[in-house]
């Protein structure tokens, strides 16, 4: 499979990753950190690697944020992780 991030509602398409092996013939997974910019207009799209016609997409449109951000606070040596949404 491969498999397409939209920023523009389908407009345009961007790679995420090709080739990706399913886990069974009718499932599988991918995991992805974000990146490039946060878009209110977002879609995901599956692509059977080879055969273009065999597609499936995002049945609406969703929000990507900024990935996850790691700061350090000062006072306790911990790291902690947040989302930054703009």
């Amino acid at each position: 499979m491969d498999i397409d991030v939209s920023r523009d509602g389908g407009q345009t398409w961007e790679a995420i990753a090709s080739n990706v092996v399913n886990d069974t013939a009718t499932a599988g997974s991918y995991s992805w950190m974000v990146n490039g910019p946060p878009t209110t207009d977002a879609l995901i799209r599956v692509v059977w690697t080879g055969h273009a016609s065999t597609t499936d997409q995002s049945d609406v449109i969703f929000t990507l944020v900024d990935p996850l951000q790691e700061l350090a606070a000062y006072s306790a040596s911990v790291v902690a992780q947040i989302a930054v949404t703009r």
